[in-house]
């Protein structure tokens, strides 16, 4: 049988068949797939650290069937798809040698890839210096001036006290601003303070943070500590 691509059904799987006088043909007993190509309209984030390791999102309709044989490609770094549904998919960032802009696309069978018109910035890894003051009272509420460097201007930038997580206002792209939560909502008096940043929008000023929750959040480098004083 002669297939031409454009009349073949998108999901079809035919045997493929050799001959080496173009007359007696042998099956080979190993099948072809014909897919639809993936449409890809957005990239959430597009921009990212050099380090990498934080979850990209390509928006749009892809086959959940192909998921196994799926990667992203930054650059000319590809990486398997960590997720595949029917209006996402999602890889890992892979690590950069210098801050740029790369090309992104996506092979389904992972040998041909698609190009498509997005591209992805890699920047230099935002990091956390010091906060002031480093201690307050029991009550929260406190205002932190968080210093650190290679930030960026977003909503998305959270204080991490423990595993409580509070909205940050850019303020520099060496400075963020900041309350601390009450003591109440802690396990310890003394609790480890980082910053992160969501990959997607969240509308929660204050979040709980969950073991899922830290794969949806850039941890910037950098550690500090806060003390809650009663009054």
């Amino acid at each position: 049988e002669r297939i031409s691509n454009n009349k073949v059904e998108p999901g079809r799987s035919v045997s493929i068949l050799i001959s080496q006088n173009a007359v007696d043909f042998v099956n080979t007993g190993v099948l072809f797939t014909f897919y639809k190509e993936a449409v890809v309209d957005t990239i959430t984030p597009s921009f990212g650290s050099v380090g990498g390791g934080s979850v990209i999102r390509l928006n749009g309709v892809f086959n959940t069937q192909l998921g196994s044989s799926t990667y992203c490609r930054f650059g000319m770094v590809e990486v398997l798809a960590s997720s595949v549904r029917d209006s996402a998919m999602e890889c890992f960032l892979p690590a950069a040698s210098k801050v740029g802009v790369v090309d992104v696309s996506i092979s389904q069978n992972g040998i041909d890839y698609q190009s498509m018109d997005l591209q992805f910035r890699y920047q230099s890894s935002p990091g956390l210096l010091t906060i002031s003051p480093i201690f307050g009272t029991v009550n929260g509420n406190t205002d932190i001036v968080v210093t650190g460097i290679n930030l960026f201007p977003s909503k998305n930038w959270y204080c991490m006290f423990g595993t409580i997580a509070v909205r940050a206002q850019f303020s520099s792209n060496t400075q963020l601003m900041c309350s601390t939560p009450s003591e109440r909502s802690l396990t310890s008096s003394i609790v480890e303070v980082q910053i992160g940043h969501f990959v997607e929008e969240v509308t929660a000023d204050t979040i709980h943070l969950s073991s899922s929750d830290f794969g949806k959040v850039n941890i910037a480098q950098g550690i500090s500590t806060f003390k809650y004083v009663k009054e």
